[in-house]
């Protein structure tokens, strides 16, 4: 191990413990603490595998820098958690510092990246024939690796690897385990075998830094997948990796690049994941119930694992899919950050890593947990024509998903499917009917998603069925036109959260419409997103005394709220963002006292609060950022006693002097937008 490895771990160990130490105790600091936090986790293991492999001089110098750093970090972090809430010049100017930190933070990840891609062309994982395939190092310099002075508890592991290696035959064999369980001692140890033959010893090329980028850019940073393209490139010439570089460019698929190996690494790790958590195997494999390149809208994921594996809060589920993130298992496209609120995130997947959940779900409809049918034109799947000419059924299917074409004529077939719990539809034609089907789900389906991928919204017809579910708790609309409620009366006795996403909800819930008291009474939470047809609401939506979150989002026709919105005496959170053409909140707003929540940002056409505002004894967060036309805020928000946190920008900032609220953190945000969701994201 390098001095500068010796030196990197050391500081990263304790910068690590020093952000984790105050994170949770610096409020003034706290979105950016959370972004250190991501990066050191990132880190971590990169840093961990690094120490455990020789380095080049070239790798060593760029190294030096990053321990200094690193060390100047925990004196910052220590100065942070000391510094007084009134020291406005000294916050802001730790805040550059903090960011500056991350960034180059964000750099060594980067740096180790390419590190992961050397050491991948070191790693042996080849056998045929009864000979050992192994691949010794490919560094800046020709060196082999040194023989382990002692492998303690690894003498059984040993003879059980030589034993496949020679008496099996194997044509790929891979080491999997926790970071500094002694893979690399293992491997090593096996390389120095008499029993074992290796490669000849001129496997060294000198391959460009700038390359490597290249090849890690393409493998999207994914660490099998560098992993595997490393050993399949080692020790070819250099035209080898630009050629390859180039059909990449080209549009051809690194599946098509030693697939099968890929497959077989890739496979391994997701057993071992089913091992160690299976919930989160099963989370990631929910993922095939949607068309490929398409992004998958985060709430509606959210929704299919509250039902399914109980986790009944979002903070559970963002966990779950923050862990799936950071194993490279999917990626996550932010259109806006918005806190506490993934309205605005979308989940996006790698091609190959959607084949291995399909395969990994196996081909076995009667025994599987989920069920993805997928129809052409009006032509079902050849493997569903047999099972129903056997007259069978699915026994266990929990989450069933039918997708169908723009040629799909809704003429629907005969399908018994009793017994799914969740539900998800995903069409493509203008007019849709509803499966006659799901009349047979009443006692089971708890979860209904319809998402048109089409190019217009799409009409449904039959909606009053739903009527029949008795024990449906969820339905997640996406640019769907939803019909009139009182021309076939729909009542949803059973339901507790309804979503529209792009749809046209004006005949179904416009003041002509039918009480949506009557429609949805037990509803606890309503979420309208992006719907440009909402003029006004009902004032009927003030008598759904069960609901606590009402979320109207990005609706820039909306110019009114009910003036007894007051009556909703359990609400917790409004969110109304991006109402751009609303004008005013209602007085009656003070009446909301379990009201945790509120935000009216980019609310662009508010010129003025309600005095009766303060009257909100539990609010505890306050987002107002971008109302660019408030100019004072009423006196009586200096009654609001339980505020933690006021999100805003630096014009409205400014209207906050006048109030002295020594518990409330006035945060300060820039708008952040991630223009490459247009590329990266079909919606």
């Amino acid at each position: 191990m390098a001095g500068v490895q010796r030196k990197l771990i050391s500081e990263f160990t304790m910068l690590y413990e020093a952000i984790t130490g105050v994170k949770d105790n610096i409020k003034m600091f706290r979105t950016v603490f959370e972004d250190l936090k991501l990066t050191m986790d990132s880190l971590q293991p990169l840093v961990k595998e690094n120490v455990q492999h020789d380095i080049s001089h070239q790798l060593e110098e760029k190294l030096k820098i990053f321990p200094k750093k690193m060390q100047d970090g925990v004196e910052l972090v220590h100065k942070c958690s000391k510094l007084s809430v009134w020291s406005t010049y000294k916050k802001y100017r730790y805040i550059h510092k903090l960011i500056a930190l991350e960034k180059y933070l964000r750099d060594l990840v980067d740096v180790l990246r390419i590190q992961a891609m050397i050491d991948a062309a070191k790693t042996w994982n080849s056998v045929n024939n009864a000979e050992a395939t192994m691949v010794k190092e490919m560094t800046y310099r020709n060196r082999e690796p040194e023989l382990p002075y002692f492998t303690v508890g690894l003498d059984e592991p040993l003879k059980e690897v030589k034993k496949k290696l020679i008496s099996e035959d194997k044509s790929v064999l891979v080491l999997t385990g926790a970071g500094g369980c002694g893979k690399t001692t293992l491997a090593t140890t096996i390389y120095f075998d008499d029993q074992i033959k290796a490669f000849p010893a001129n496997m060294s090329i000198n391959v460009p830094v700038d390359l490597l980028r290249e090849i890690v850019k393409h493998c999207r940073g994914h660490p099998l997948t560098i992993l595997v393209v490393g050993r399949s490139l080692c020790g070819k010439p250099i035209e080898i990796w630009r050629n390859t570089l180039f059909k990449w460019s080209k549009g051809y698929s690194i599946l098509d690049y030693e697939n099968d190996l890929l497959f077989s690494v890739l496979q391994s790790s997701l057993e071992d994941l089913g091992k160690e958590n299976s919930i989160l195997l099963e989370s990631f494999l929910d993922l095939t119930s949607f068309p490929d390149d398409q992004a998958i809208h985060v709430p509606v994921i959210f929704d299919i694992w509250a039902q399914l594996y109980d986790l009944c809060e979002d903070s559970m589920c963002n966990e779950n899919l923050y862990k799936l993130t950071t194993r490279s298992l999917v990626d996550v496209v932010v259109r806006r950050n918005v806190e506490e609120d993934y309205s605005e995130h979308f989940v996006t997947q790698h091609d190959m890593l959607r084949s291995l959940a399909i395969h990994h779900t196996g081909h076995d409809p009667v025994l599987s947990k989920r069920l993805s049918i997928d129809i052409r034109g009006d032509t079902l799947p050849k493997w569903w024509t047999e099972v129903t000419e056997k007259m069978e059924k699915p026994k266990k299917v929990s989450l069933l998903s039918i997708s169908t074409d723009e040629a799909f004529s809704t003429k629907w077939p005969i399908m018994q499917l009793p017994v799914a719990e969740v539900l998800v539809l995903n069409l493509r034609t203008k007019n849709y009917d509803l499966p006659k089907f799901i009349r047979d789900m009443h006692k089971t389906l708890k979860v209904l998603i319809v998402q048109n991928y089409g190019s217009v919204t799409a009409e449904i017809s039959h909606f009053h069925w739903l009527s029949s579910l008795s024990n449906l708790k969820t339905i997640r609309l996406h640019r769907i036109s939803v019909p009139s409620l009182s021309k076939n009366p729909t009542y949803l006795k059973s339901l507790q959260k309804i979503s529209f996403f792009m749809c046209n909800i004006s005949q179904a819930f416009g003041k002509d419409a039918i009480r949506i008291s009557r429609a949805l009474p037990l509803v606890v939470e309503i979420s309208i997103d992006y719907c440009r047809d909402l003029l006004e609401l009902q004032d009927d939506i003030c008598n759904l005394v069960h609901l606590k979150k009402l979320s109207i989002t990005n609706c820039h026709r909306l110019s009114s709220l009910p003036e007894k919105l007051g009556k909703l005496t359990n609400l917790e959170v409004l969110s109304l963002r991006a109402c751009s053409d609303l004008v005013k909140l209602p007085s009656t707003i003070g009446n909301l006292k379990k009201l945790n929540f509120l935000d009216i940002s980019h609310c662009f056409s508010i010129k003025e609060l309600p005095e009766e505002i303060g009257a909100l004894s539990s609010l505890r967060k306050l987002n107002m950022r971008e109302c660019s036309r408030l100019q004072e805020l009423p006196e009586s928000f200096s009654d609001l006693q339980e505020l933690e946190v006021v999100i805003c920008d630096k014009y409205t900032k400014d209207l906050w002097e006048l109030f002295t609220l020594r518990s409330t953190e006035i945060r300060v945000v820039k708008e952040q937008f991630d223009l490459q969701w247009l590329q990266r994201l079909q919606l």
